[in-house]
C-alpha cells in the first residue's frame, strides 16, 4: 500500500478524479499491491495441503472403518466381561457373609479330628490281623497326610486369628485340663524373645501350648469324637519272632584260632560240632588228641 500511496500522490487533480470514476481501476491497483499478492499466494498453499490432507484421510478410511469393528467387539466383550465380575463379587459377597473364620476353624478341627480317628482305627484294624499289608498301607499313608494337612492349615489359621484377634484367642484353662481342639497345636514361638540376665539363673517359662505331639504319642481325641485306642505301644522284651541262634563259647587261651574251644575228649566237653563255610572263610575242625 506505500508504493500505491507513493503513485497517487504524483497524480493531478484531474487525474485522481479519472481514477474515482473508473473503479475498475482501483481493484486492479488493489490487486498488484504486495500484500494481497503474498495473501493469495497463503491462500493457494492452503488449499493444496487441505487437499492433500484429504487425499490421506481416503486412503486410511478402510482401515479406519475396520479398527471401529474391532472397538465394537472389544466393547461387547468388556460388558460381558465386567456382568461376569459383578456376578462373581456379588457371589463372593455371599459367601463372606455366611462364612467367618471361626467357623471354618471349627469345621477343619472337626474334620482333623476324625481324619486322626480313622487313622487310629485303621492301625487297630491292621494290629488285628483284619486288614492286609497292602491295602494298610496306602490307606494309612493318605489318611495319614491329609491329616497333617489339616493340622498345618489349622494352626496358621489360628495364628492368623491370634494376630487379628489378639483378646479373645487367649487360652482359658478348663476344669478338666483339655483344650477344645481335637490334637495338641505345635508351641508358638515369640520372634524376639527376652535376653536373660547372666547372675538370675536359668528361667523356664511354659510354653503357651502344649508340645506338638510326637510319633510315639497317641492321639487325644475331645469329647465330642469317640475315643480311640493307641495305634501302637511298646514291645514286649520277651516276644521274638525270630529263632535265636546259640551263643558262640569263650576262647580259650592256646586256642588255634580263637574260634572254638578244643577240649580233651575225655573230660566230657563237646567242641565245635563241624566246620562252618561263610564268606569264603572255613572254621577249622576240631584236632583229634591223644588219649595219653
Amino acid at each position: 500500500l506505500a508504493n500505491q500511496m507513493d503513485k497517487l500522490q504524483d497524480l493531478s487533480q484531474s487525474e485522481l478524479q479519472e481514477l474515482l470514476d473508473n473503479p475498475e481501476r482501483v481493484d486492479s491497483m488493489a490487486l498488484e499491491s504486495d500484500e494481497i499478492q503474498n495473501i493469495q499466494l497463503e491462500r493457494e498453499m492452503a488449499l493444496a495441503s487441505n487437499r492433500s490432507l484429504a487425499e490421506q484421510n481416503l486412503d486410511m478410511k478402510p482401515r479406519l472403518e475396520s479398527q471401529k469393528e474391532v472397538l465394537v467387539e472389544r466393547y461387547s466383550q468388556l460388558q460381558s466381561v465386567r456382568e461376569n465380575y459383578l456376578k462373581h463379587c456379588s457371589l463372593r459377597d455371599g459367601m463372606a457373609g455366611q462364612v467367618s473364620p471361626e467357623a471354618l476353624l471349627s469345621r477343619l478341627q472337626t474334620e482333623g479330628g476324625k481324619t486322626e480317628a480313622e487313622s487310629e482305627t485303621l492301625a487297630d484294624e491292621y494290629l488285628e490281623g483284619s486288614l492286609p499289608l497292602d491295602s494298610f498301607l496306602d490307606q494309612f499313608l493318605s489318611l495319614r497326610s491329609l491329616a497333617h494337612k489339616r493340622r498345618v492349615r489349622i494352626e496358621r489359621l489360628q495364628e492368623m486369628l491370634r494376630q487379628n484377634y489378639p483378646d479373645t484367642m487367649q487360652p482359658t484353662p478348663s476344669a478338666g485340663g483339655c483344650s477344645g481342639l481335637p490334637y495338641s497345636p505345635y508351641p508358638a514361638t515369640t520372634p524376639n524373645p527376652t535376653p536373660v540376665a547372666a547372675g538370675s539363673g536359668p528361667a523356664n517359662t511354659p510354653p503357651q501350648f502344649p508340645p506338638y505331639p510326637g510319633s510315639g504319642s497317641s492321639f487325644t481325641p475331645a469329647g465330642s469324637y469317640s475315643s480311640a485306642q493307641p495305634a501302637f505301644g511298646p514291645v514286649a522284651p520277651s516276644v521274638c519272632p525270630y529263632p535265636s541262634q546259640p551263643s558262640f563259647p569263650a576262647p580259650q587261651p592256646h586256642s588255634a584260632f580263637g574260634q572254638y574251644t578244643p577240649v580233651n575228649p575225655q573230660s566230657g566237653s563237646v567242641a565245635y560240632p563241624a566246620s562252618y563255610n561263610y564268606g569264603g572263610y572255613s572254621y577249622p575242625t576240631r584236632p583229634a588228641y591223644s588219649s595219653s
